[in-house]
């Protein structure tokens, strides 16, 4: 594509990027670093041939951009809290996924499973805690207690729907 095709192409195209893009993001200044992205990628793709849809091209590649920083910014944001109020220590957990590895306890001389424990039935309870406290993973989990693995997370996955109400959204 030849650069003068190039600009006619962001001419026409970077209103409603730019729109496409601030209606996922809701961030000016994100809005501006994917466009940025954005006509990067399609400089460089665009440079020795054309596109048979150099519009569409753009605008999906702009949504893609857009999602991707939102998961981004959702995964480092993300932490859940489970509190025992009584002794105040808490258990965080970063990240979004069961078998995340960045899990940090945080006790100070007690436990905070003593909170959780009258919630949840005693295999939940077990699963938590080798999970969560002891690091094991969710293969390792299903092996122990001889179920698959899409079982161990559905039932990790209902134990921490129980304790919702325990459970408090942080933002670093």
């Amino acid at each position: 594509m030849h650069s003068s095709d190039f600009s006619a192409l962001y001419r026409a195209s970077s209103p409603l990027i730019r729109q496409l893009v601030f209606s996922i993001s809701k961030n000016q200044q994100a809005v501006e670093d994917i466009v940025q992205d954005v006509y990067l990628a399609a400089w460089l793709r665009f440079r020795d041939n054309t596109h048979p849809n150099p519009m569409g091209w753009l605008l999906l590649t702009a949504r893609h951009k857009a999602y991707d920083l939102l998961r981004r910014q959702i995964r480092e944001s993300e932490h859940y809290v489970l509190q025992d109020l009584t002794k105040d220590t808490a258990v965080i957990r970063s990240g979004l996924f069961d078998n995340d590895p960045n899990l940090d306890l945080i006790c100070e001389a007690s436990t905070p499973y003593g909170q959780i424990q009258p919630l949840l039935r005693p295999e939940e309870f077990d699963m938590v805690l080798d999970h969560y406290d002891r690091g094991l993973s969710i293969s390792e989990l299903a092996d122990k207690h001889q179920i698959s693995t899409s079982a161990c997370y559905m039932r990790l996955h209902r134990a921490r729907h129980k304790l919702k109400p325990l459970t408090h959204r942080t933002a670093e």
